[in-house]
């Protein structure tokens, strides 16, 4: 048990180091973490994707991603459109210029 524990505990640092890393690195590109975490699935994935999507893969509450959503919408990163095969939900996706942006710093990551 104690072998499980010290094992469960190097997890747990290591999760904490490389969110601490992305969180810098999101700072340093000037963009803020939910919009930077946005546009790194937004890239990686390479489809549209939902908020709920995004909030439910990086444990984001519904408000953050929300607001990170309507400021990348403003600076023209990502626009939204229906989803092909649901009308009623919107995916994002990449725009040129945030294309340009995810290019400078979340690829980089990749």
């Amino acid at each position: 048990m104690d072998e499980i524990k010290e094992q469960f505990a190097q997890y747990n640092q290591l999760f904490q180091e490389a969110d601490d890393l992305y969180h810098d690195i999101a700072v340093n590109s000037g963009l803020p973490e939910s919009g930077f975490i946005i546009l790194y699935e937004l890239s990686a994935t390479n489809r549209p994707c939902t908020q709920k999507e995004i909030g439910e893969r990086y444990y984001l509450k519904k408000q953050t991603i929300h607001s990170a959503w309507k400021n990348l919408i403003a600076a023209n990163y990502i626009q939204v459109s229906p989803l092909e095969h649901n009308s009623r939900m919107l995916g994002a996706v990449l725009t040129e210029e945030g294309k340009r942006v995810a290019d400078a710093t979340v690829v980089r990551l990749m």
